[in-house]
Formats: C-alpha cells, structure tokens, sequence
C-alpha cells in the first residue's frame, strides 16, 4: 500500500507540472478540451483514489487511527476511539471526493486545470513516505 502510494505520489508530482506547463489554450484548455495526455493522468489517479478508498473501507474497517494519540493536546477533547473514527470519516471522504473528481473529468472532459492542481498537490507526499521510511528503518 505504501509503495503504491508513493509511487502515485513521484508520478503524479512529475506529470502534474508538465500539464500545467504544456496548457497551450488557458483557460480552455484548464476548464473544457482537456488533452488525451492530461486525460490519461486522470485515469491512473482515478484508479489510485479509487483502491486507497477500497483499502481504507475494507482493509482498514477495524484499525484505529488515532491510537497512541493524546487527546489532550486538541482543542476539542475526544477520546482514542472517537478520535479515530473521525479521522477514517475524513480519510474515506478525502479517497471518494478524490476519485469522484477524477473520474467526472475522464466522463466529461472538463475542469481539468484542477485536477492537474491535485497532482502537483501530490509533492509533499513524497517527503511524507520519505519520512515514514526513515521512521521505520530506524526503529528496526
């Protein structure tokens, strides 16, 4: 899972700068007649955010998010479990709204300037999953 996280992540953070370079025709081109280029994009990252919402619903059902959280360092005090369950409520959003917005710019060949905007947003998750490989090296 992690893997192809973060392979999405360096493709995405890649491509999303060269669409965005190669707008010949802006605003058009950002808003309606997306290229087959920027369409194919859409697709891989259709089928990203559509696997991470199915392993966030399935594979993570029972898993707590928030485990080992202090509760007392938010503003608004939830416990472990209440915390956790809304973290996953705005994991599984976050996945849908994601692949929803991808898919209805493959459907309808529109608004593909903010979907190109949501790849290059994709950047910071590389030094994220840099991160957490580092924390899990070190500690085995």
């Amino acid at each position: 899972r992690s893997r192809r996280s973060l392979l999405f992540a360096l493709l995405a953070s890649g491509v999303g700068p060269y669409l965005l370079i190669h707008l010949r025709h802006w605003p058009r081109e950002a808003l309606i007649d997306a290229k087959p280029q920027a369409l194919r994009a859409f697709a891989v990252a259709a089928a990203h955010w559509f696997v991470s919402f199915l392993e966030e619903v399935v594979l993570n059902s029972k898993k707590n998010l928030a485990a080992g959280a202090e509760t007392s360092t938010y503003f608004i005090h939830f416990n472990t479990e209440e915390l956790g369950l809304l973290v996953k409520i705005g994991y599984v959003f976050h996945h849908a709204l994601s692949c929803f917005i991808y898919v209805y710019a493959l459907v309808t060949n529109k608004l593909s300037g903010p979907c190109i905007f949501g790849l290059i947003y994709e950047w910071p998750v590389v030094f994220q999953h840099i991160r957490e490989l580092n924390r899990i090296t070190t500690q085995n």
